[in-house]
């Protein structure tokens, strides 16, 4: 798993911190959950409170998509693969 071989996590739980709250990134919903690093809940069986985490996560979630699809129109070398043209026909 990529999460536990870069040692990521590990650097989360130990310098992810302000002003003694911690701080989180949003992770598949492949990877645990934790303090840390939030995930969706894929469970089959939902509880209210279930959907409901999962529906403001991914409110967050689509909002994080259109910062990163502004700043990839903005900047087009950030999306560097998909501008990648090779052996395209002309």
């Amino acid at each position: 798993m990529m999460l536990l071989e870069t040692g990521m996590l590990r650097e989360l739980q130990r310098v992810a911190w302000a002003h003694s709250q911690p701080l989180c990134l949003y992770g598949e919903p492949a990877y645990p959950r934790g303090v840390h690093l939030q995930a969706p809940f894929r469970d089959t069986h939902f509880t209210a409170q279930m959907q409901l985490y999962n529906q403001a996560i991914s409110e967050v979630r689509m909002s994080i998509e259109w910062m990163f699809e502004n700043i990839t129109n903005y900047y087009k070398f950030v999306d560097f693969k998909n501008n990648l043209k090779l052996a395209s026909a002309q």
